[in-house]
């Protein structure tokens, strides 16, 4: 029986005419047969009713589908309804319009809603179908919006080609409930690869243990992007895994929430790289959040050399390693910060790793190993490193050390110029630790009596075995100095004219590592004194230092006047005292140098043991080495670069080098 038709009337010039721009599908034989007379105008189908389509279809692009309350396809078994694009579709994303064994497809991108397959948000109603029907729709680079609310998914959900992932942020929730054996979302085509897919602004949530094996696999994705995605669901395997991905980049990947009212149990390990594939431009992390697993924070191996990799956040609460590589190469990380871990930062078989300016792992605990690495730069906090016999070309930049270097190599060395290597103390309540550099510290002669500006109150040793902290601190490189009253000079640095000229109306500062023997009556303190032209001189002091027996670092900082004529740094100690290398820094150099206790040039760096200086003349006294150099701070044309130290002694042979054009 023909139902009737139902058209809207108005008039229009002179007659009566009909407009066909909205039809009810209720008033024709079918939902096929409303298709099938739609003719070629563009027109709106208005569906306010189960229809059944028995036979494969396809939806001409000038027709567009209105599903009011209750309107439905349902689709047969075997059969496909094909639409030009989900824009074509006029429905709330949570009105469930496509029911049935049949099939739904889409052959232009758009945005589509696994609502419309009937999936509920309330975290009960099992979503699976609904959601893998949504995926299978799309064409490549189509999108599937998540909305707001916890979609329960109990089988393996998979997308091959090209697609977007997208939900509201964290209340658009994936709740695994698969099983430890099965991996809750895959991206990618294994054999052919995939483009330009992206996984954003939802999470994979469950409060139970073993709920999938890895919450989400993108496989042989180029170019994709994880942003904004958190994942804390009971995984057995990696919260994201990322298997021969290409050109990758994530912002904001996050596991692990441990407190109410979001406290959900943590997967065993957080991100995997592997097989990562050599055209690969970069697999970038940023301001990524590794919480509370019981494996891995970041695990990476690859028997094929990605060309970079880099990464920086937070991992924290780690029990294996925060982080694992293993047979990749140029690897940065840069201001990560690693914290309340268990295992040790690992790299064997890495070629170019860089560690830094802003990397921290320096806990009571925390130990980098690296094996068979080559080509290493590290800058940072770190605790302890370890540095095995077969690394090659490791470098150590500003390192803020809280434990030991053990370089089993023999070949690690400092960066070149004056960031070369040093130790700086800035914890509170951790006990600065060893400070020995790849044997570089230079030791205090007592071939220059004078140079400390000592009082006949004071009497120094030279440096030699038993005058350190034989546990935490090397024998060999520090000084003991022994005095009979608190004085300001038990150490005085003379002759710095050069570094006042670099300093003047700057900021500097002024720092050494030092430990009392016994308990003397007056704690020492380090004085900076700026002479000034006038009658008032300005002058810093250090905290005074509370327990004996304790190595210690302190630091001055203080802005150098225009007019300084002298910088005096004086340290008051009564008793006995060991100290290692002082520390300078600031002024033009913008860099840490070192104040000389045995030359006449005042500022100077070392580069794999040979001194580089800068004066305005060859030195007068003090000992050098063959190779040293002072540079010429008074170059001018026709003049010389420098001189070089030809023969040690003291202060040894030296020559004029570089000839200056005219």
């Amino acid at each position: 029986m023909v139902r009737p038709l139902v058209v809207t009337n108005e008039m229009r010039g002179r007659g009566l005419t009909f407009d066909w721009s909205e039809r009810s599908v209720r008033h024709y034989l079918s939902f096929a047969d409303a298709v099938d007379k739609a003719e070629t105008n563009p027109i709106t189908l208005v569906v306010d009713d189960v229809e059944d389509v028995a036979a494969n279809l396809t939806v001409p692009a000038n027709v567009r589908l209105q599903f009011l309350s209750g309107g439905r396809l349902r689709i047969a078994a075997g059969v496909t309804v094909t639409v030009g694009s989900p824009e074509h579709i006029e429905a709330d994303g949570r009105k469930h319009i496509i029911e049935g064994a049949g099939a739904i497809a889409f052959t232009r991108a758009g945005v589509v809603y696994p609502g419309w397959w009937g999936a509920v948000g309330d975290g009960v109603t099992d979503s699976t179908a609904a959601f893998q029907a949504a995926l299978a729709a799309l064409p490549a680079a189509g999108v599937l919006h998540i909305p707001i609310g916890a979609f329960l998914i109990s089988a393996a959900l998979t997308r091959a080609t090209a697609i977007t992932i997208e939900g509201e942020g964290d209340g658009s929730v994936l709740v695994p409930a698969i099983g430890p054996g099965t991996d809750l979302l895959t991206v990618g085509d294994a054999a052919a690869g995939t483009y330009y897919s992206r996984l954003c602004d939802f999470a994979v949530l469950n409060n139970v243990a073993d709920t999938c094996r890895d919450a989400i696999v993108m496989q042989r994705t180029y170019y994709g992007a994880v942003d904004r995605v958190t994942v804390s669901c009971g995984h057995a395997g990696f919260a994201l895994r990322l298997r021969g991905t290409t050109g990758l980049t994530s912002q904001r990947f996050r596991t692990g929430y441990s407190s109410a009212p979001m406290a959900y149990t943590r997967g065993v390990s957080g991100v995997c790289l592997e097989d990562l594939v050599v055209q690969c431009n970069k697999v970038r992390f940023s301001d990524i959040f590794l919480n509370l697993h019981s494996g891995y924070g970041i695990y990476c191996t690859s028997a094929i050399a990605a060309n970079t990799i880099e990464i920086d956040g937070t991992i924290q609460n780690i029990t294996g390693n925060p982080v694992y590589l293993s047979g990749v190469r140029v690897v940065k990380v840069d201001n990560l910060y690693l914290e309340a871990c268990t295992g040790d930062f690992y790299a064997s078989d890495v070629q170019d790793l860089t560690l830094g300016p802003d990397f921290k792992f320096y806990a009571a605990g925390d130990v980098v190993d690296l094996v068979n690495c080559q080509g290493v730069q590290i800058e940072g906090w770190i605790r302890d490193l370890n540095i095995d016999a077969d690394c090659r070309a490791v470098k150590l930049g500003m390192v803020s050390l809280f434990g030991t270097i053990t370089d089993n190599s023999g070949k690690a060395t400092a960066y070149d110029g004056p960031t070369r290597f040093s130790t700086h103390y800035f914890g509170v309540g951790d006990d600065p630790q060893n400070l020995i550099y790849n044997g570089a510290f230079r030791r205090w002669q007592s071939d220059r009596p004078d140079g400390w500006g000592k009082s006949a109150a004071t009497t120094w040793t030279q440096c030699g075995t038993g005058l350190g902290d034989t546990t935490r601190h090397a024998t060999t490189y520090c000084a003991k100095a022994v005095t009979t009253s608190y004085t300001a000079n038990a150490l005085t640095l003379p002759n710095l004219a050069d570094v006042i000229a670099r300093v003047a109306g700057q900021a500097a500062a002024f720092g050494i590592w030092f430990k009392t023997s016994g308990s003397p009556t007056n704690w020492p303190q380090i004085r900076i004194r700026l002479v000034r032209p006038g009658p008032v001189n300005v002058d810093y002091y250090t905290p005074v230092i509370s327990t004996p027996d304790e190595w210690v670092y302190r630091e001055l900082s203080f802005d150098v006047p225009s007019d300084v004529t002298d910088i005096q740094i004086a340290l008051y100690v009564y008793g006995t005292i060991y100290m290692a290398e002082p520390v300078f820094r600031g002024g033009l150099l913008a860099t840490r140098g070192y104040v000389d206790p045995i030359g006449d040039c005042d500022l100077f760096a070392m580069v794999s043991g040979q001194k580089i200086a800068f004066g305005s003349a060859a030195p007068a006294s003090g000992y050098y080495k063959q190779g040293d150099i002072v540079f010429n701070t008074g170059a001018s044309a026709s003049g010389k670069v420098g001189w070089v130290c030809v023969t040690a002694g003291s202060p040894g042979t030296w020559k004029p080098f570089g000839a200056i054009d005219a």
